[in-house]
Parts: C-alpha cells; sequence; structure tokens
C-alpha cells in the first residue's frame, strides 16, 4: 500500500490574500453606535465612553481593520494601562507579549473575527499590528496609523496627556473607557481630557448609556441592578 505523503503546514504567500477574511461593511447595532462610527470618521481624536456591552472596542477596531485593509492607514496600535480590577495576579512569567496578553485578548479577539485569525497573527508577527501596555509608549509617535486606547479611565492626566501628544500625520486616536469603572486613586486621566478638549477642533465626543447596551438583555439588566 502507498504511503500517504506527509502533509506539511501551509506557510503564508507573500500576497497573503489565502489568509484574510474581507472586512464586512461594519455593522451598526444601536444608532449611538452608529453616531459613534461618524464621530470616528469626522475627527481625529475620538473620546468614547459610557457602560461595558455598548460596542465601543467593537467599532472602533472594526473601522480600523477596515481601514488598514483598504491601505488608508499602515499600522493598528492598541494599548491600555495595565491595572488590574480589584484583584492582584502578581507576577507573569514569560517574555513581554506573553505578560500583555490576557489583556489584550478580547481586541485581539475582535481583529480576528474582522480579518482572519491567521492574518491578524502575521500582521502582529510583521508588527503592522501592535499590542503595548501605555508605559511602553513614551518617546513613540503615531503616523499613517489608527491607535485605541482602552480602558482609558485607568490613565492618569499624566499618563493621557503622553498618550495623547504621540499624535502624528494621517493619525487617528480613539480612547474608550468608563468613568464608573475607574481602578485607579485620584483622578482619571479619561476625565480630566475631557474637560480639557471638550472646545478643541478635531475631537469628538461620544457617550454611551445603559439603553445603548447591545451585548445582552441580562447583560443591561445586571447594570440597572448595580
Amino acid at each position: 500500500m502507498a504511503k500517504l505523503a506527509k502533509r506539511t503546514k501551509k506557510e503564508p504567500s507573500e500576497n497573503h490574500e489565502f489568509l484574510q477574511t474581507e472586512p464586512k461593511e461594519i455593522e451598526t447595532l444601536s444608532l449611538a453606535q452608529k453616531k459613534y462610527l461618524n464621530v470616528i470618521k469626522n475627527n481625529i481624536l475620538t473620546f468614547a465612553t459610557g457602560c461595558a456591552g455598548t460596542g465601543k472596542s467593537y467599532i472602533a477596531l472594526s473601522y480600523a481593520a477596515e481601514q488598514l485593509k483598504a491601505k488608508r492607514i499602515s499600522k493598528i496600535i492598541i494599548t491600555r494601562p495595565l491595572v488590574e480590577a480589584g484583584e492582584k495576579v502578581g507576577y507573569l512569567p514569560g517574555l513581554l507579549q506573553e505578560k500583555v496578553s490576557p489583556y489584550f485578548d478580547p481586541m485581539i479577539d475582535i481583529l480576528n473575527k474582522r480579518l482572519g485569525q491567521s492574518y491578524t497573527d502575521y500582521l502582529i508577527k510583521r508588527n503592522i499590528i501592535e499590542a503595548k501596555p501605555l508605559a511602553y509608549l513614551r518617546g513613540s509617535t503615531f503616523e499613517n496609523a489608527m491607535v485605541i486606547l482602552d480602558e482609558s479611565q485607568n490613565t492618569t492626566p499624566a499618563q493621557m496627556m503622553m498618550f495623547l501628544t504621540r499624535i502624528g500625520e494621517n493619525c487617528k486616536m480613539i480612547v474608550d473607557g468608563d468613568l464608573a469603572q475607574s481602578d485607579i486613586r485620584g483622578e482619571s486621566g479619561l476625565h480630566d481630557a475631557l474637560s480639557r478638549l471638550k472646545n478643541v477642533n478635531n475631537v469628538g465626543h461620544i457617550h454611551f448609556t445603559i439603553d445603548d447596551v447591545v451585548r445582552s438583555g441580562i447583560c443591561k439588566d445586571i447594570l440597572i441592578a448595580y
């Protein structure tokens, strides 16, 4: 009997077309999400605040994936302050990427759905998609990029100023957070930035309420209970 040929894992081709999932048109699930998408399109810096489960990260990352696919940008950068929500996990072994992976996995999952996991993995290896803790962005300049700061309620005013002043040419920033879920002591950098930048050109703000929750009915009920 002839031996079966050993299968080898197919390596990405140079054009990587077979790995890519064509991003579908972004489907907004609420009027607030539709307004949010328009705010992103019409501003350089967008603040999205309010309840969990309203699609703040999903819309931001879906738009970033669309822009990258259309070659309007050359990079997606996602960042957040590494602040734990009420419990300490202690020392995490491994390289930096292994240490920070749990913080960024939910955002990478959205990109996997929009671009396909294999293609997303390839873009991460090529540093076209970067996930970095906020503290590692000092000294950077963001150009030809979409930059998304998640959980921004956990920044200090100094951290927020450092982040916002990294913006360069052909760059959009999206800053999301929920001021009701701050895990730091002292004033939130998100609150401080909203008050300082409310009259600055090319800066937009959308606020989501419990009525805008799209995650699930029970998620909305739990938020109301709390």
